[in-house]
């Protein structure tokens, strides 16, 4: 009876781990990385007792990162590439001086140098349209799906209805239709903007929206200085924005988890 009972006895904890860590050290492993080892870890409350435990780790180059990060961690501390950072750099400079040329385009309309100064006048207004295309041309536009339709918003699309109408307007000889087409180029950068930031921390990019439309409407040097200026801060404040917020949308993410408080 006695042998019969150590036959069907429960075996310890320490065997039944012995077990198992051979049972899994018999397992093929693909990856060459992959090490087996065993752990020992105290019980809370038990005294010397312990309980055994396996971990597949799986060593980085990076001692930093672990097995256990997500991969949108690990994919973000990559750096960005030589062409996506110039790309990223054109569209901020872009940005800057078409705020530029709308601040001074309103300048020299309210001192009037449109008969002394004529060329400089156009000048400016052309800078405006092709560093708004430029703007266009060099930021992200990444596409949308909209699943309530099953259609998906083409980014690079958006793009092409701003930059062909701006490229049409510099080159044409008459510059009195360019306001317009301008006001509709920032207001797609301004959009972008929006989209990839959020509307929470870019009401200067609404603004600009809105002073644009009105700077056409109205046609006041004090309106179409208001359009540029507010695009201005939308400009500025790429300073203090990481260079990857501008390659996929992240709703400022990088500000903190409350970013308003």
């Amino acid at each position: 009876h006695d042998a019969k009972r150590s036959r069907h006895r429960t075996p310890s904890p320490m065997q039944f781990f012995e077990r198992l860590r051979s049972a899994v050290a018999k397992i093929p492993s693909e990856d060459p990385q992959i090490t087996i080892c065993s752990q020992i870890q105290p019980i809370p409350n038990h005294g010397h007792s312990t309980t055994p435990s396996i971990n597949l780790a799986v060593p980085t180059d990076d001692d930093d990162r672990t097995a256990d990060e997500p991969l949108s961690t690990l994919d973000a501390d990559e750096p960005l590439s030589t062409l996506d950072t110039s790309r990223i750099l054109a569209y901020r400079a872009s940005l800057f001086l078409v705020a530029i040329s709308i601040v001074t385009t309103a300048a020299l309309s309210f001192l009037d140098t449109a008969h002394s100064l004529p060329d400089v006048a156009a000048a400016t207004t052309r800078t405006a349209l092709l560093s708004c295309a430029a703007a266009l041309l060099s930021a992200s536009w990444p596409s949308t799906p909209l699943p309530s339709v099953l259609l998906s918003v083409d980014g690079s699309a958006l793009r092409w209805t701003g930059v062909l109408p701006l490229a049409a307007a510099a080159v044409a000889h008459d510059l009195h239709e360019a306001a317009p087409v301008l006001a509709g180029g920032t207001a797609l950068l301004a959009l972008r903007e929006i989209w990839y930031y959020g509307l929470a921390y870019k009401v200067e990019a609404a603004g600009a929206v809105v002073a644009g439309v009105l700077a056409c409407v109205t046609q006041e040097d004090g309106v179409v200085a208001v359009w540029g200026g507010l695009l201005g801060v939308l400009a500025f404040g790429k300073v203090f924005e990481p260079l990857r917020s501008d390659q996929q949308p992240t709703f400022s993410e990088f500000l903190g988890d409350n970013p308003m408080e």
